[in-house]
This record gives structure tokens, sequence and C-alpha cells, in this order.
């Protein structure tokens, strides 16, 4: 007697994340951390955030949002490298610095 919709079993939409998705959404992320195209660490970022996309479009059934979310996250975890990294260069030149003037 009661009418299904259909609408209540359907699965969630595949995503329609692409390629250029994922580069836009690097390029905006690491613009944000001043990070240049040519750069090793925005390569570096590049291919974690395709590495991600590629692994969630492969063995995940996933919105276009919670893809932007995934790949989002993994950018945001390179960046974070890359800032540490830089954070312990600079301090290691100050130190450095700071040594060769008292020294």
């Amino acid at each position: 007697m009661s009418q299904s919709t259909g609408s209540q079993f359907e699965p969630t939409r595949k995503s329609t994340w692409s390629d250029t998705d994922t580069v836009n959404l690097v390029k905006e992320l690491a613009g944000a951390s001043n990070l240049s195209e040519s750069s090793e660490g925005y390569q570096a970022v590049l291919k974690a955030a395709r590495h991600t996309a590629s692994f969630n479009a492969s063995f995940r059934n996933l919105s276009n949002h919670q893809m932007r979310s995934a790949v989002q996250k993994a950018v945001n975890i390179e960046l974070d490298k890359i800032e540490s990294a830089r954070s312990a260069t600079s301090a290691e030149g100050a130190e450095g610095g700071q040594a060769s003037a008292t020294g």
C-alpha cells in the first residue's frame, strides 16, 4: 500500500571530482602558504593531493564535498610538514648567526 520513492535507498552520488579540481584546490591552499608552483614543496603537496584523490576515487564512493575534504586534509598535512621544516631551518639559521656573532 505504501509507495516507495526510491530516494531513501539510492546510494550516495558518485563523485565527479577531477584532477582539475585537485590542482585548483592545491593552488588555492598552497598560494596561501606562499609556495610557488615550481617549488619542490608545491610538487610534494600536489603529489599527495593527487594520490589521495586517486585512492578515494578508486576505493570509496564519496560525494564531491567529501572528496574535497579528504584532499584538503592531505594538502594541509603536507603544508604543515613544509612549515615545520621552514621553522626548523630558520631556527637553526638564527642560532648559527647568533653563535658566530658572539663567537
